[in-house]
């Protein structure tokens, strides 16, 4: 299951596919996390944010929720995270057992929150980028050597879309991709180069 979401995240989607779909089928749990699987390759595939699902699937994600396993575990952080909707958690104490909300607090939008995909990676020539972040702030993506040195940049004022940046002329090495609004908030990937 985990070699299934990271071949996903990687953009490996028919690679990921495989390994769902080879899967045993004769447990709960494994077609609950199956179903959210695919949820979350039609937002691959459609270049969703996860936060901009159509109402189908959200009702499919609630309906994957109400199941105490991982693919139901997995469905209440998507919708408690983007779709403000409210889960009850057990939690072993010492003495008893405790219902908590994981209610989601969005006091403040974090640059984590958004959804900044690389690859391939390692890279050999062009570094594919694939974004989604708050609208209206402008935002930079970098590429820089592990010293700090900054190798590329590019300027953006779009909140979402893909991107490709050279990296034929970087030499072989690793290095960071930081993606900032330039004001507080910035997040770092780190790829290799071939």
């Amino acid at each position: 299951m985990a070699l299934a979401l990271l071949l996903l995240d990687q953009g490996e989607i028919s690679e990921a596919i495989d390994v769902v779909e080879s899967l045993p089928v004769n447990s709960n749990e494994t077609q609950n996390f199956s179903d959210l699987f695919y949820i979350l390759v039609y937002a691959t595939q459609n270049e969703l944010s996860l936060s901009e699902l159509p109402q189908a699937k959200i009702e499919d994600l609630e309906d994957i929720a109400e199941n105490r396993n991982i693919g139901g575990f997995a469905a209440q952080i998507i919708l408690t995270q983007f779709y403000d909707k409210e889960y009850l958690s057990i939690i072993e104490t010492d003495t008893s057992l405790e219902y908590r909300s994981q209610k989601n607090k969005k006091v403040e939008r974090k640059l984590t929150d958004n959804k900044v995909r690389i690859h391939p990676n390692p890279v050999e020539d062009q570094l594919s980028i694939s974004y989604w972040m708050p609208v209206g702030e402008n935002y930079s993506f970098s590429i820089m050597g592990l010293d700090g040195s900054i190798w590329s940049q590019i300027d953006l004022d779009q909140n979402s879309g893909h991107l490709r940046m050279n990296t034929a002329g970087l030499p072989s090495a690793v290095y960071i991709l930081k993606s900032s609004n330039g004001i507080n908030m910035s997040e770092l990937s780190k790829f290799i180069k071939k």
